[in-house]
């Protein structure tokens, strides 16, 4: 065979070995890729997706479960929802509750990290022709199952009423069968907006209800604790815990009362 036909098939067999090792170098370079990507894991929020506090809730979180080693699923669900999936073992965790959340789970695999996410003002609502202070005993309405409301009664009230709904306290203020209301900022001004040139409802302020994150056993004591550190550490470099209320604008509460009715 002519020397040159051996010098072109060895310089054929360098370049096919170069290429499948190119090859090589570029599949695991991929597969290193992969496996660089970080494990999903899924947490219960009960705050509406169109919400600008749902919003929030995906930032605030973002951070501290990737630096944990996790990418974050939040999943917008009811609150009867988060409960039932969270017995199941479908979710990982919860975010933004108010801390006797605890005790309504009732679930020993559920712990509360203790950095403030967020909180709202709770508030007594009543009419203004009805002056409080010369009532002795009050009727006064709280909103079933939120006992940051049942805790901020006053000792003054004589007959305490359980409601389905903030919204269903208007219509009780309205025709005087209750004598105020007690509830979070922002469940009363969603459902106030649409008494707010009908009635003259003034409030004052009783408390606050802080919001906290809960996780499940999915996570061991200690990343529960780096967790709550990487959280501490995001919320104050976003200057600190976020005003539920503050958070809706006017235009928000308005479509979501009209989505609503």
């Amino acid at each position: 065979m002519p020397i040159y036909l051996n010098q072109l098939m060895s310089l054929n067999r360098i370049i096919i070995g170069a290429a499948l090792w190119l090859l090589c170098c570029s599949s695991a370079l991929s597969a290193a890729g992969n496996s660089r990507e970080l494990p999903v894991v899924t947490m219960g929020c009960a705050i509406p997706s169109q919400s600008p506090v749902f919003d929030l809730m995906k930032v605030i979180y973002k951070e501290p479960f990737e630096r944990l080693g996790y990418q974050l699923n939040l999943l917008s669900l009811p609150n009867r929802r988060v409960q039932a999936m969270l017995h199941q073992g479908e979710l990982v965790g919860v975010c933004a509750r108010p801390d006797y959340f605890l005790d309504q789970m009732g679930l020993p695999s559920l712990s509360l990290i203790p950095t403030v996410v967020g909180y709202d003002t709770v508030r007594e609502y009543s009419l203004r022709s009805t002056n409080l202070s010369s009532i002795d005993k009050k009727r006064v309405g709280y909103v079933r199952g939120h006992l940051g409301a049942q805790k901020a009664l006053d000792d003054t009230a004589d007959t305490v009423i359980l409601l389905g709904s903030a919204q269903s306290s208007n219509l009780m203020l309205l025709s005087n069968r209750i004598d105020a209301f007690v509830g979070l900022e922002i469940e009363m001004a969603l459902g106030l907006k649409k008494y707010d040139g009908d009635a003259d409802i003034v409030s004052r302020k009783l408390g606050e209800v802080s919001f906290y994150s809960y996780l499940t056993d999915f996570f061991t004591d200690q990343q529960k604790a780096e967790f709550n550190s990487y959280l501490g550490e995001h919320i104050a470099a976003q200057g600190g815990p976020l005003s539920i209320a503050d958070v809706f604008p006017a235009e928000f509460i308005e479509r979501l009362r009209q989505e609503r009715e």
